[in-house]
């Protein structure tokens, strides 16, 4: 698919729905979908926040396990 052709279709898809709200509800429809977009962000953020910690004590906890692996396995010492 062309480039333009594709920037049109996604251009459409982001602003079809907001015409169709402004058009059925009115003004307060449109305030009412800018909050609901602001929660929905809210929601998202905090969900990001909590995968990304999860996330980082995973990978300390692998990155450190195969550091020692590291040093055992080049200790002269380490008895195998």
């Amino acid at each position: 698919m062309a480039a333009w052709k594709r920037n049109i279709i996604t251009r459409l898809v982001a602003i079809i729905p907001s015409v169709i709200i402004a058009l059925v509800f009115g003004e307060s429809g449109s305030d009412e979908l800018i909050v609901l977009t602001q929660v929905f962000i809210h929601h998202a953020c905090i969900q990001l926040t909590t995968d990304v910690s999860l996330m980082l004590i995973d990978l300390l906890g692998h990155s450190c396990h195969s550091i020692a692996i590291l040093f055992r396995a080049n200790d002269e010492n380490y008895i195998k």
